[in-house]
């Protein structure tokens, strides 16, 4: 057999293959997938983790999990049962990037999330999955850990993510529950070579809005490295920040512009329940370079 016959037979076997293997996924009983990741779960926070609603798994043309009603059980000394609900997850990876990378997210979805972050009467978390009481060995740091590291770049990519309807609820013995939520929260690197970011939300009760972009993907894709540029608003407030981030590593060669400012500064403060001794207008504008602070207020 002649070797472009025996490569196009190897290619054609291997799609086939992989039509078996899909067919098999998308056609077989996945409870035995479903009962193995709520094990790898709950065995790795010591919480049980549920996936109640449907699963659907695919693996052409991306290797696709989905996901509805999962849950993560609170402590036992909660107020509630569950300190995370989840309505529905839904993430697609391009097949190729697992074997080259960095690994390409074609599409994440994360919605209807409830978040709940409480604090015990002896000040433990909820959060806290491992014994804080457990010892830590000291380990001498080896020379691979004390010499300087290469640049490296992210080890994911994402063509398109959305997060809406996230609400994270922060509780404490004796006061108010504090709530903070996301309507939405979205990634999209498909119409420039930039990762755009655009979102809205809610601190405790000031809105918050955010757009801007977080740098060039060949830049993200070599060394985690990348100018950005944000905007955002919480209430009265307005942050404009950009600069370039030299790696993902150091901050050596950072740079950082931010300006504030509010027309006043004592009602925000009011709105998230602090005091403040003063009243008035703010206009600050800092710049940073490479660890290195020059402030002008």
């Amino acid at each position: 057999m002649s070797i472009p016959r025996l490569l196009v037979s190897l290619v054609l076997l291997l799609l086939a293959a992989l039509l078996a293997a899909s067919c098999y996924v998308h056609y077989a009983n996945l409870e035995r997938h479903r009962e193995f990741l709520q094990g790898m779960v709950s065995d790795a926070t010591g919480r049980d983790f549920t996936i109640a609603g449907t699963m659907y798994v695919d693996l052409w043309p991306a290797i696709r999990l989905q996901m509805e009603d999962l849950s993560l059980a609170n402590a036992s000394w909660g107020s509630e049962p569950e300190m995370l609900k989840i309505a529905r997850v839904d993430a697609a990876v391009a097949p190729l990037s697992l074997l080259s990378g960095p690994i390409i997210i074609k599409g994440f979805e994360l919605s209807d999330v409830a978040m709940l972050l409480e604090t015990g009467e002896d000040g433990s978390s909820n959060w806290a999955m491992a014994d804080p009481n457990a010892p830590v060995a000291d380990q001498p740091e080896s020379d691979a850990q004390s010499a300087p590291r290469e640049p490296q770049g992210l080890p994911a990519l994402v063509d398109t993510a959305l997060m809406k309807d996230i609400v994270l609820t922060v509780r404490r013995e004796g006061l108010d529950d504090q709530i903070f939520s996301l309507d939405e929260l979205a990634l999209d690197s498909m119409r420039s070579d930039q990762i755009a970011v655009t979102g809205k939300g809610k601190v405790l009760a000031l809105p918050l809005e955010l757009s801007g972009n977080i740098g060039t993907l060949p830049e993200l894709t070599d060394r985690g490295a990348g100018a950005f540029e944000l905007k955002a608003s919480l209430g009265q407030l307005a942050m404009d920040a950009s600069g370039y981030m030299a790696s993902l590593n150091s901050l050596a060669g950072s740079k950082l512009k931010l300006s504030v400012e509010s027309p006043e500064l004592e009602q925000i403060f009011s709105d998230l329940g602090l005091s403040l001794p003063f009243s008035g207008p703010l206009a600050m504008q800092a710049d940073f370079e490479a660890g290195d602070t020059a402030t002008n207020g």
